[in-house]
């Protein structure tokens, strides 16, 4: 029995061992469990500390920037107020002398409102085309080289190309006071990103004067016009450009030698060419472009029926009209 109770008290002790190395390393996680809490709280409160620091050194720069504006605005007030006392001082001190002044201004304005009546009355007055509106109304084409001072009110996208817009747009806007022709689509006249015979008709008013190759343009048209459509062209007069007054008038030959060379805006040459690069290539008369088109119809390059014609165009008369029907079917 004794020996029972010593097996006994043995085993209690080693439990109790075991129990007690139990509780130290439990309280070993904890004390290092609390020093990481401690650490992460110092950590935190310095990282605010650093934080409230540079809201506050942020708030004293906006401050003083605030202040420097405040300080630029009062002097920016105190030197328009010295200006205004320096015109003040300047103002007539008697009625006699703000009377004249009055009829001085009273004057001037009516000087600039006779020089306005002036240059209304040199600004050509463009009317709409008749015979225009008679083929075309009702229709959807396309209006190559639209001029903002010289509208047809048709039912058209406008199609001009982009080299020279800001030169003819400065024009508008000085000559004729005016904002330029909205364009629609950014093309040269004989290169129109538009589907075959997808349009009602195509339409230029002093514009085939500027095409390097006609025929290779009168090519397009007729590959943009549907059957039964219209091509509808006003051409200027020699005599309409005082550049060209003196000029001889362009042979056909000339027409078919630009196309059989395939010559463009980068290879014709411009030599004598008022305006120089998409300046006044040829002159015209009703009868050498009546042949081109009749060479074109030989040559199997359209199926063009002239309608219309005018030898001094009735909307403002410095150039001649064309019309045709384009035919594609038989």
């Amino acid at each position: 029995q004794l020996e029972k109770d010593n097996q006994a008290r043995r085993e209690l002790t080693i439990e109790q061992r075991n129990e007690l190395a139990e509780r130290a390393r439990q309280v070993e996680e904890l004390e290092a469990r609390r020093r990481r809490e401690v650490e992460e709280l110092e950590a935190a409160r310095a990282r605010q500390a650093e934080e409230l620091e540079a809201a506050r050194a942020r708030q004293v720069e906006e401050l003083e920037a605030g202040r420097r504006r405040e300080v630029e605005n009062l002097v920016s007030q105190i030197h328009s107020l010295n200006a205004q006392l320096a015109d003040l001082q300047s103002l007539p001190t008697t009625v006699e002398e703000l009377t004249a002044k009055l009829t001085e201004r009273e004057q001037e304005i009516e000087r600039l409102n006779k020089l306005i009546e002036m240059k209304d009355g040199l600004l050509p007055k463009f009317k709409e085309h008749e015979l225009a509106h008679l083929y075309l109304d009702g229709l959807q084409g396309l209006e190559i080289g639209p001029a903002a001072h010289n509208p047809f009110g048709l039912n058209t996208r406008n199609v001009a190309p982009k080299e020279d817009y800001e030169i003819y747009a400065a024009e508008s806007r000085r000559i004729h006071g005016i904002e330029p022709a909205r364009i629609d689509i950014w093309a040269h006249a004989d290169r129109i990103p538009v589907r075959d015979q997808s349009e009602d008709f195509i339409l230029s008013s002093h514009v085939v004067e500027h095409l390097p190759n006609v025929i290779a343009a009168f090519i397009e048209w007729n590959r943009v016009v549907r059957d039964s459509g219209y091509v509808f062209m006003i051409v200027p007069l020699r005599d309409a450009f005082e550049g060209d007054v003196s000029r001889e008038l362009t042979p056909f030959e000339h027409f078919i030698e630009d196309y059989e060379l395939g010559l463009t805006l980068d290879t014709h040459p411009t030599d004598g060419v008022p305006g120089g690069r998409m300046g006044h290539y040829h002159t015209f008369t009703p009868e050498v472009l009546l042949k081109v088109v009749e060479y074109m119809k030989r040559k199997g390059l359209c199926r063009w029926e002239m309608i219309a014609r005018e030898d001094i165009d009735t909307k403002f008369g410095n150039g001649f009209t064309l019309v045709f029907r384009v035919r594609h079917n038989t």
